[in-house]
């Protein structure tokens, strides 16, 4: 009986508690924004999004709609980001000029304030945060057994 009630705590209160952890973060962290603007670069419904937030906010994530038209070698969002997320933040936030601009295909887009993100993922996305002044606002911990995605971590534009 008492490894189960050892494991239940573990896993109900330690493991993979980033997500959960990030949206607290976030509630807090975007009053000090007039617009914020999230864009989650994570597998699609890794958090728990508008639920725990409590706040009107922008927030995106990557999306991952099944094929239902049965195309053959379709790619949802999520899998095209996962492939190349360098190619793919380029394609969406093309700089133009003063590095605030969008691609034009994307206009009625304007750059996120805050990134969320796997820590996996900021060495294959590091050209695009120092170009667009994103910074390390926050570290969260997720798992004490790496899985790919191991640490949570939220990026501000300055």
């Amino acid at each position: 009986m008492l490894p189960n009630f050892i494991a239940l705590v573990y896993l109900g209160m330690v493991h993979q508690r980033g997500p959960l952890d990030t949206m607290t973060v976030l509630r807090q962290d975007i009053a000090k924004f007039e617009s914020p603007n999230i864009l989650f670069l994570m597998p699609c419904h890794s958090t728990p999004y508008y639920s725990h937030l409590h706040k009107n906010v922008s927030m995106r994530f990557l999306t991952c709609e099944p094929n239902l038209a049965y195309r053959g070698n379709y790619f949802d969002e999520a899998d095209t980001f996962e492939k190349d997320p360098a190619a793919w933040l380029h394609q969406h936030y093309n700089p133009q000029g003063n590095g605030e601009g969008i691609s034009k295909e994307h206009s009625d887009i304007i750059l996120p304030s805050h990134l969320v993100l796997f820590d996996v993922l900021v060495s294959k996305i590091k050209d695009f945060l120092r170009n667009h002044k994103y910074h390390l606002k926050h570290r969260l911990f997720h798992a004490h057994i790496e899985d790919g995605r191991r640490v949570q971590a939220e990026h501000n534009r300055n």
